[in-house]
C-alpha cells in the first residue's frame, strides 16, 4: 500500500533537513510527501524545488489558513493510506512507515495510530513529554481522549465519509477532524503501543499563552457539543490528560 504523507509549509527551511532525512531513511519505500506551501520567502520552495526524489510533489500558494491548506493538499494525494507529518517534525525511527503499512496489512483496518513524543526545539533526543495514546474505545470521546493527529493514518477511502477539515476552527479543527473519524460506524482501528513521531514543542499546536489557552479551551468545547460528545467536563478532562501526561513522564527522573 502506498502512504500518503501530507505537510505544511510556511517558511520552514531551518527545519526541513532533518525532516526530510527521516522521510528518506524510510526502509518502507512505496511512499509520497504532498506539500502545501504557503508562499514562503525564506528558501523553502528553493529547498523543494532543487529535490530530485520524484515522491515529493511541491506546491507554493496562497491558503486561508492551517486547515484551509491540508485540505488543498489531501485532495493531491494519491496513496491508499494517509497522514500528516510536520515540517518540524521528525518519523520517529527508519522502521516507522513498515510498522504503520504492517499494521494495515490484513486490508480490513481503516485506522492507525501510535505515540508521539515533544521534544525541545534545541534538543530532539531528549523528550520532555509523550502522549501514550492507548487503546480507542468510544466511551472514551466524552471524557477527553483523542489519538494524536500526528501519529493517526487513515485509509484513503474514508475521506468522502469524513468530509473536510473544517476552516471555520484556527485551533480545533485536528481534534474536530479525528472526532469525526472515531464516529464512522463500525470502524476498524488499531493502535500501535510504540513511538511513531518525535513532534518539536513551540509550533502552532503547542504555543502557550493565555488567549491562546482560552481559545482552544472554546473552540474545543465547540467540538464536543457540536459533535454530541460531551460537554465541558469533557473539555476538562482533555486538558488533565495532557497534564497527566507531562508529569507522569517528568516523575520518572525525579
Amino acid at each position: 500500500m502506498k502512504i500518503s504523507l501530507i505537510m505544511l509549509t510556511k517558511n520552514s527551511n531551518s527545519n526541513l533537513p532533518a525532516t526530510l532525512a527521516s522521510l528518506h531513511d524510510q526502509t518502507y519505500k512505496n511512499w509520497e510527501l504532498i506539500v502545501q506551501d504557503c508562499l514562503s520567502d525564506d528558501g523553502t520552495a528553493a529547498s523543494f524545488l532543487n529535490e530530485t526524489d520524484k515522491r515529493i510533489e511541491f506546491i507554493s500558494e496562497r491558503d486561508e489558513g492551517l486547515y484551509d491548506g491540508l485540505n488543498k493538499a489531501i485532495k493531491r494525494v494519491t496513496g491508499d493510506i494517509v497522514g500528516v507529518l510536520h515540517s518540524d517534525d521528525k518519523l520517529y525511527d527508519c522502521n516507522t512507515l513498515k510498522t504503520v503499512a504492517s499494521t494495515f496489512a490484513d486490508n480490513l483496518t481503516e485506522v492507525v495510530y501510535g505515540n508521539v513524543e515533544f521534544v525541545r526545539q534545541l534538543d530532539d533526543r531528549n523528550p520532555v513529554r509523550i502522549w501514550r495514546a492507548g487503546h480507542y474505545s468510544p466511551q472514551r470521546l466524552r471524557y477527553g481522549w483523542m489519538p494524536p493527529h500526528t501519529s493517526t493514518f487513515i485509509k484513503t477511502s474514508l475521506l468522502g465519509e469524513v468530509g473536510d477539515y473544517r476552516t471555520d476552527y484556527k485551533i480545533a479543527g485536528d481534534y474536530d477532524f479525528l472526532v469525526r473519524v472515531l464516529k464512522l460506524p463500525k470502524l476498524k482501528i488499531k493502535y500501535i503501543n510504540q513511538t511513531l513521531c518525535r513532534m518539536k514543542l513551540g509550533g502552532l499546536s503547542t504555543k502557550k499563552s493565555f488567549g491562546r489557552l482560552t481559545n482552544v479551551f472554546l473552540e474545543d468545547y465547540r467540538v464536543v457539543k457540536e459533535n454530541k460528545i460531551g460537554g465541558l467536563g469533557t473539555v476538562v478532562f482533555k486538558k488533565l490528560r495532557k497534564i497527566h501526561q507531562s508529569t507522569r513522564f517528568l516523575t520518572l527522573f525525579r
